[in-house]
Order: C-alpha cells, then structure tokens, then sequence
C-alpha cells in the first residue's frame, strides 16, 4: 500500500506526461476505495493536497481527473462515519486555506478547497460544527479577500451551508466580515430560505414561484 501511494505521488509532479498523471490519479481514487481506514490515516495527509492543486493543471483532462479524485476521496471517508477521520481530513482542508493578509497570492485551486470545506461542514452535526467552527472562519475570511470572483462565490456559498445547521449562533461569529460582505451572505441566505419553503410548497401540492434555485443563480462578480 504505502510504496503504491508513494509512487503514484510521483506521477504526479509536472515531470509526467498528462496520461501519466490521469492514471496515478485513478490508481489513488481505487487506493481509496478499496482501503478507506488505511488511506485516511496513512495517506490522505500526504496525497489531497497535491490532488487539489491538479485541479487547476494545464491539462484539461488531468484537471478533471484531479477534482474527480478529490471528490472521490473526501466522499468515501465520510463513508467512514468516524470523527477522527472527519476531524483530520477538515485540518487537512483548513490547511490550504490562506492566512492573513495571502488573499491575493491565492491558489488557483482555492475554490475547489472551500468547496470541499462545504461539503465537509454538511457532513457534520451540530455540535462538531461548533467546534470546528473556529477553525474553519479564519480562513474563509482570509479567501473572502480574494480578487479572484469564483472564491468569494464557494466563499459565500459556505457560509451559508454552515449557518443552515448552525443558524443564529453562527452570527457573532462573522462579526470580522465587512458590510457589504455580509450583506451578501444575508441575501443568500434569504434566497437559501426562499428555496427550501418553495420545495415544501411543491412537496405539499400548493402553488409554487421560480424561488427553488436561486441560491446558485449567483452574479457575474462578487464584489467583497
């Protein structure tokens, strides 16, 4: 297992042809699978970080692959359904997150970060939310700086997937965020609200509005 992840890791550097890459790529995603305790708690530290920066690789084809792998990955150790591995994999997220006052150095890979933070936080019950909540902010904050539109966005849309579990105790806690940031986070909120009441009224047979889906009617720019 471990000389497996070592050299598939390898196939990873730019030294590689495309092909090459996609392929080591594949073989971690199986690694995964068909080893998921193994590879949280020997490999994924060493391999997501280097699959999320593939996702913004010249190669269209490897960029793909990469943010298939990832998604593969985080998926199968929420499978898992083990704090441990849920805690290590958030610190491991966390880390790729910029810290104060490296928004503008950003990776390209950033959004794809947040996102996954996303779908982490969903993962989550309440209480383990509240704790990782502190650790989490600090860098989306940071990211919310970015002058780049596609990270304010998965920005946003984080925020917002935390404050539907932890609702009005998450508010103090954005108190760093600016005005205008948190307006917008508010109206998407709203729209969050908006949407989910529609599906209600669907489930129900009443009358319904075009609300369903707005949260991700998102503008051209995101102005932080």
């Amino acid at each position: 297992f471990t000389q497996t992840v070592s050299v598939s890791v390898d196939q990873l550097g730019g030294h590689a042809r495309a092909v090459t890459r996609e392929l080591a790529l594949l073989v971690l995603r199986e690694l995964a699978v068909a080893s998921p305790t193994t590879f949280a708690t020997q490999a994924m530290e060493l391999t997501l970080p280097r699959i999320l920066r593939l996702s913004s690789d010249r190669d269209v084809h490897v960029a793909a692959a990469s943010e298939e792998t990832a998604e593969s990955l985080v998926g199968t150790i929420l499978s898992l359904d083990n704090a441990d591995s849920r805690n290590h994999l958030l610190s491991i997220l966390v880390a790729q997150l910029p810290e104060r006052g490296e928004s503008a150095n950003a990776p390209a890979h950033l959004p794809r970060v947040v996102s996954l933070i996303s779908q982490l936080c969903k993962s989550m019950g309440t209480e383990a939310l509240m704790e990782a909540t502190p650790r989490v902010l600090p860098g989306l904050f940071e990211s919310f700086h970015s002058p780049v539109s596609d990270v304010r966005k998965s920005v946003v849309f984080c925020l917002v997937d935390m404050y539907c579990i932890l609702r009005d105790w998450l508010w103090p806690h954005l108190a760093p965020l600016t005005t205008s940031q948190m307006k917008l986070v508010s109206i998407y909120i709203s729209r969050r609200r908006e949407a989910a009441a529609t599906k209600e009224d669907t489930i129900g047979g009443k009358t319904t509005t075009q609300a369903e889906g707005k949260e991700n009617d998102v503008p051209t720019t995101i102005v932080a």
